[in-house]
C-alpha cells in the first residue's frame, strides 16, 4: 500500500500531468516543433524533415540539448484527451467539447495507424512497358526515378498506354494530365481504365493516382502515378466529422444567441462557392481604342479582353502605372506601329541597374538602347535562367526582369510582323506571283513560295530583295504570346497567333478572323472602324461578351479597390463626437464596402466560372469581404467588432494592391487546383476562418484598450469578452474544419491525408494557437490580461500561417513572393507584438483586481 506522503506526491504530479496548463504548454511546444520543422524542409528534404522535427519522440536541439518531439507531444496529446473525457462524461451541455475532444483524439489515433498501416510509393509509367514495381520517392529532387528505392511489387501489372498531356495554351501550366492504363492482376484479366489528376482509380485494396509526370529531354513523358494501400483512409474523414460537428454543436448549445447568424454567414459563403483616349497620329481614336479594347485575346492562356492584356503588359515594360486609356493606346502603337519602339524612350531603370548595365543615367531607355545593353551579357542571362528565382540575388534578378521587360515588348511588338507590310512589289513580279501590284506581307508572299523560290534562282533581283526581307521576318515565326485569331469548331481552346494561322488549314470564322486582322494592318487608318466591328462579331461567336464587357467594366471601374472609400468613411465616421450619432453612417461605410466587394467577387466568378479563392490574391480580397460581413452581422454584440472589421477590410484590400503588380489578377489554375468543389469546401471554409480570426484580434485588442486606457466599467468589458469568447469558438470551427478538409482534398488528390506541406502546418498553426485561446479561459484564476493579449495577436499568427509559409518558395502550395511583401510582413507582426505587448504590461502594472469575465 503506497504511503500517504506519497500518494500525494503522486496525485499533485497527475494534477500538473493533466491539467490544463500542461495542456496549453504542449499546444505551444507543438506550435514551436511544426514552425521548426516548416522552416527546415526550406533546407532538407521533406522525408527528413518529418523524421527529425515531425515523427521523433526527441529532438536533440544543436546536436546536445533534448526537446520533446512532435510524436511524443502528440502522444501526450491523446493521453490528455482521454483524461478529460473520462472526467467530463458525455452529456447534453458537453456535448460539444466532449464530440471535439473525441474527433482531435480519433484524428491522432488515426495518423499514428496510417504510420504503420498505410503503404504509399510510385510506378513510373514509361508507355508501352508493363511494370509491376512500386518505388519510394529519392530524397533528392534530382535523383532520377530509376534510382528510387524499391518498396516492393504490386499485386498487379500496370502499362501506360498513353499519357495525356495539356498545358493552358500559351504557358506553361498543367491545365491537364491524365494516363490511359491497362492493368492486369495476378491470374486476372486486362482492365482499360483511365487515371486524371484528382479522379483516382482503386483496385485490390489500392488507389492509384496520376500523381505528376516527367519531361525528358528526348522521347515521351514519362507518367508518375502514385500507388497507395490504406486501409485506414476512413477514420480522418470520421475525425474531421466528428470535430466539425462538435464544434457546431458547442456554438449552438452554449451560444445560442449568435447560431442564426453564423448560419446565415455560412449559408452565404456557400451560395458564393457555386460555379459560377485621345485620338493618336495613327489613327487610333478615342472609339477605336473602345472597342480594340473589347476584342477577345488568348493571353497566358486564358480568354480575355485585349485590355487586360494592355493593364497587365504595359505596366510591367514600362515600370511605372498610368491611365487605362494610356496604357491601351501604348499598346496598339506596339502592335501596329512597332517601328517607335527603337526612338520612343519606354522603360525604366533604378540607379542600381544603370551601373549594372553601363548605360548613360537617363529618366526613360528605348527599347534597341536596353537591347545593346544586353546582348554582351546573354551567356550570364542564359546560365541565370537555369537558377529557380528564389536562389537568384538581388541584382540578378533585377537584371533577368530587364531582360524580360524587353522580351515581352517585343513579343508585342511582333505580333503582327507576318502581316505588315514587307515590300512594295511591281510587276513584273507581281503578276508572276499572283498578287495586287503593291505593298505585300509575308503572309501574302508565303502562299507563293514555291514560285518565289524558282524566281529567285533565276536571279531575279526583285524576286531577291523580297527573300532577303521574308528572311529578315523568319526569327518573329515563334512569336505566339497573343492568339487573336479565333478557334476552329473542332477545338475551342486552339486560338492562334497570326504566325500559328499562317501555318494552319483556315476555313469558317477563323480564315475571316485571319483576314480582317490582315487588312487592319495593311490599311490601319483607312478600314479600322469597318474591320474592328467585323473583329468584334467574330470574336463574341467564340467567346462569352458578357464575361469580356464586365472585365473591362472592373478595370475601369476597379470595384474592390472602389470599396475602401465607403469602408474609410466609416472609420472616419468612428472619430466624430458622439453628439452627431454616427453609428448609422458607419454602417452604411460597411455595407458600401461589402456590396462593392460582393459585386467585385461575383464579377470573377462569372468571367472564370469558378469560386473566388483559388489564388492568394482572391482569399485576399474574399477575407476582406468575410471580415467585414461577420462585423455587419455582429455588430450589435459588440461596439469593437465593426470598427474592427472596417480596419480589416481596408487594410487586405490594400494588401491586394501588393499582389496585383504587373499580373493579371484571373490568371489560370494549375491543373491540382482546377476543382470547383474541394475549391468551394476546404478554401472557402478556412478562408472564412482566417476573417473569423483577424476579427478576434481586432475584438481582443480593443478589450485590452478598455482595460488599460479608456478604464471602461465592469459590464462594458464583460460584453467584449462574451463576444471574444464566442468570435474565437466560430474561428476555431472554420479554421480547423478548413484544414481538415484540405486533408480531405490531398487524400483524394494526392493520396495522402496530411504531408506536412508547409500550408498545411500554418494552417495547423493557426488551429492550435485558437485551442490555446479557448483553453486559457479554463486556468484558475482566470488570467484575463494573458487571455486578451494571446487573443490580441491571433491575426500575427494568421499573417505567417497564411503568407509568411510563401517565404519558403516550397511545397505544393507555395505562392510566390516578393520581398517587400516579406518588408511589410515584418513590420506588421512587429508592429502588431509591440502594441499588444506594450498594453499587456499596463495592464499588469495599472490593473490592481482583474474583473472575471
Amino acid at each position: 500500500m503506497t504511503p500517504p506522503r506519497y500518494r500525494n506526491v503522486l496525485m499533485t504530479l497527475w494534477r500538473h500531468a493533466t491539467g490544463v496548463p500542461m495542456v496549453i504548454a504542449v499546444l505551444l511546444a507543438l506550435m514551436v516543433m511544426i514552425s521548426l520543422g516548416t522552416i527546415a524542409q526550406a533546407h532538407m528534404p521533406l522525408v527528413v524533415a518529418q523524421q527529425l522535427y515531425f515523427n521523433s519522440l526527441v529532438f536533440w536541439a544543436g546536436g546536445w540539448l533534448p526537446l520533446p518531439g512532435g510524436g511524443l507531444l502528440l502522444m501526450y496529446l491523446a493521453f490528455s484527451l482521454t483524461v478529460q473525457m473520462v472526467r467530463q462524461p458525455f452529456s447534453s451541455s458537453s456535448a460539444g467539447s466532449w464530440l471535439t475532444h473525441a474527433g482531435v483524439l480519433l484524428l491522432i489515433v488515426s495518423g499514428l495507424v496510417a504510420n504503420y498501416a498505410m503503404q504509399s510509393g510510385y510506378v513510373v509509367g514509361t508507355t508501352g512497358v508493363a511494370t509491376r514495381l512500386w518505388q519510394e520517392e529519392g530524397l533528392t529532387e534530382t535523383a532520377p526515378p530509376s534510382a528510387w528505392p524499391v518498396l516492393g511489387f504490386l499485386p498487379f501489372t500496370i502499362t501506360v498506354d498513353e499519357f495525356i498531356h495539356r498545358d493552358h495554351p500559351g504557358t506553361n501550366i498543367p491545365a491537364y494530365f491524365a494516363s490511359r492504363l491497362t492493368i492486369v492482376p495476378d491470374g486476372g484479366q486486362p482492365w482499360h481504365t483511365a487515371v486524371r489528376m484528382n479522379e483516382p482509380v482503386r483496385l485490390m485494396g489500392y488507389t492509384i493516382y496520376q500523381a505528376s509526370y516527367i519531361k525528358p529531354e528526348q522521347g515521351a513523358p514519362i507518367s508518375i502515378l502514385a500507388v497507395v494501400k490504406d486501409d485506414s483512409r476512413l477514420l480522418p474523414y470520421l475525425a474531421t466529422g466528428v470535430i466539425g460537428l462538435g464544434l457546431l454543436m458547442h456554438i449552438l448549445l452554449r451560444q445560442r444567441r449568435f447560431w442564426k447568424r453564423t448560419l446565415a454567414a455560412v449559408l452565404l459563403v456557400g451560395a458564393m462557392a457555386a460555379p459560377v483616349a485621345q485620338a493618336q497620329d495613327n489613327g487610333w481614336t478615342a472609339a477605336r481604342l473602345d472597342v480594340l479594347a473589347h476584342l477577345p485575346v488568348q493571353h497566358q492562356g486564358r480568354v480575355k479582353p485585349l485590355l487586360t492584356v494592355a493593364s497587365t503588359v504595359v505596366p510591367f515594360v514600362t515600370g511605372e502605372q498610368a491611365p487605362l486609356d494610356e496604357e491601351m493606346a501604348l499598346l496598339a502603337q506596339w502592335l501596329f506601329n512597332p517601328g517607335m519602339l527603337t526612338s520612343t524612350p519606354l522603360l525604366t531603370l533604378d540607379g542600381a541597374l544603370i551601373q549594372e548595365l553601363g548605360v548613360a543615367p537617363k529618366a526613360a531607355y528605348t527599347v534597341t538602347e536596353l537591347v545593346e545593353a544586353l546582348m554582351p551579357r546573354q551567356a550570364e542571362l542564359q546560365a541565370l535562367e537555369q537558377v529557380p528565382a528564389a536562389k537568384l540575388s538581388g541584382p540578378q534578378a533585377k537584371l533577368m526582369q530587364v531582360q524580360e521587360r524587353v522580351e515581352v515588348v517585343l513579343s508585342v511588338a511582333r505580333t503582327f510582323a507576318l502581316l505588315q507590310p514587307l515590300m512594295e512589289v511591281k510587276e513584273p513580279l507581281a503578276a508572276k506571283l499572283g498578287v495586287a501590284e503593291g505593298f505585300v506581307n509575308a503572309a501574302q508572299v508565303l502562299e507563293h513560295r514555291e514560285m518565289l523560290v524558282e524566281l529567285a534562282k533565276q536571279k531575279d533581283a526583285q524576286a531577291l530583295e523580297l527573300v532577303m526581307q521574308l528572311r529578315m521576318r523568319q526569327p518573329e515565326q515563334p512569336n505566339g504570346l497573343l492568339r487573336l485569331v479565333v478557334p476552329p469548331p473542332q477545338d475551342t481552346n486552339a486560338w492562334a497567333s497570326p504566325w500559328l494561322a499562317a501555318r494552319s488549314t483556315l476555313a469558317g470564322d477563323q480564315a475571316k478572323a485571319f483576314g480582317l486582322w490582315q487588312t487592319l494592318v495593311m490599311a490601319q487608318p483607312v478600314v479600322a472602324d469597318e474591320v474592328l466591328a467585323g473583329l468584334r462579331d467574330v470574336g463574341a461567336l467564340h467567346t462569352n461578351r458578357y464575361a469580356l464587357a464586365i472585365e473591362v467594366f472592373t478595370l475601369r471601374y476597379p470595384l474592390v479597390s472602389l470599396s475602401v472609400l465607403p469602408m474609410l468613411v466609416g472609420l472616419l465616421a468612428l472619430a466624430a463626437p458622439k453628439r452627431w450619432r454616427m453609428r448609422r453612417v458607419v454602417t452604411l461605410g460597411a455595407l458600401g464596402g461589402l456590396a462593392l466587394l460582393s459585386l467585385g467577387i461575383a464579377a470573377r466568378m462569372y468571367i472564370l466560372s469558378r469560386p473566388p479563392v483559388a489564388t492568394l490574391y482572391e482569399s485576399v480580397i474574399f477575407v476582406a469581404w468575410g471580415s467585414v460581413l461577420l462585423g455587419l452581422l455582429f455588430r450589435k454584440s459588440s461596439s469593437a467588432l465593426l470598427p474592427a472589421a472596417l480596419a480589416s477590410g481596408v487594410g487586405l484590400v490594400m494588401v491586394s494592391h501588393g499582389l496585383t503588380q504587373g499580373t493579371d489578377t484571373m490568371g489560370m489554375l494549375m491543373a491540382v487546383l482546377n476543382t470547383n468543389f474541394w475549391l468551394a469546401t476546404h478554401v472557402l471554409t478556412i478562408t472564412g476562418g482566417y476573417a473569423a480570426s483577424i476579427l478576434v484580434g481586432g475584438v481582443a485588442l480593443w478589450a485590452q484598450v478598455q482595460r488599460t486606457i479608456i478604464r471602461s466599467g465592469t459590464t462594458a468589458q464583460a460584453k467584449t469578452h462574451t463576444v471574444l469568447r464566442h468570435l474565437s469558438v466560430v474561428a476555431l470551427l472554420l479554421v480547423a474544419v478548413g484544414t481538415l478538409l484540405g486533408g480531405i482534398w490531398a487524400s483524394q488528390s494526392w493520396g495522402r491525408f496530411w504531408g506536412w506541406d508547409p500550408k498545411e502546418n500554418g494552417a495547423l498553426v493557426l488551429t492550435l494557437w485558437l485551442a490555446v485561446c479557448a483553453h486559457i479561459r479554463l486556468l484558475k484564476p482566470f488570467p484575463v490580461a494573458e487571455w486578451l493579449a494571446v487573443s490580441a495577436l491571433t491575426p500575427v499568427v494568421v499573417a505567417l500561417s497564411w503568407f509568411g509559409v510563401n517565404l519558403l518558395s516550397v511545397g505544393l502550395h507555395s505562392y510566390g513572393f516578393t520581398d517587400q511583401m516579406a518588408g511589410g510582413l515584418t513590420v506588421f507582426c512587429s508592429a502588431a507584438v509591440m502594441v499588444v505587448g506594450s498594453l499587456w504590461v499596463l495592464d499588469k502594472v495599472f490593473q490592481t483586481k482583474e474583473p472575471q469575465a
